[in-house]
């Protein structure tokens, strides 16, 4: 189990790097780092997309109630059901100490 940990907590710490590369220095990594693939938000991507601004540029309001939902990311519901399941496993693991079974 301690291997295990271990390369999930070296995995992650590679990801957050790799991030924190394409967003400050692109130019130190490779070119198969640097490219954007289509499924990847804005935010992370080495080479940002023009964003359509259609309801400032003509000046009027549309009137539309979906507030841009046709550009939303679209793996937003997946991610945020991640991140809910991981949240209620800590808030239910930890009060009780299911997680790691401690005995004193």
């Amino acid at each position: 189990i301690g291997v295990l940990g271990s390369l999930l907590f070296l995995a992650l710490l590679a990801l957050v790097i790799l991030t924190c590369l394409r967003a400050t220095r692109p130019h130190v990594l490779p070119e198969a780092l640097k490219r954007d693939p289509q499924f990847l938000p804005n935010t992370l991507r080495v080479q940002k997309l023009e964003e359509e601004n259609a309801a400032g540029a003509s000046g009027a309001g549309s009137g539309d109630a979906d507030l841009g939902a046709a550009q939303a990311w679209w793996q937003a519901p997946l991610g945020w059901a991640f991140t809910w399941c991981a949240i209620l496993l800590l808030i239910t693991g930890v009060p009780n100490a299911q997680w790691g079974n401690m005995k004193y």
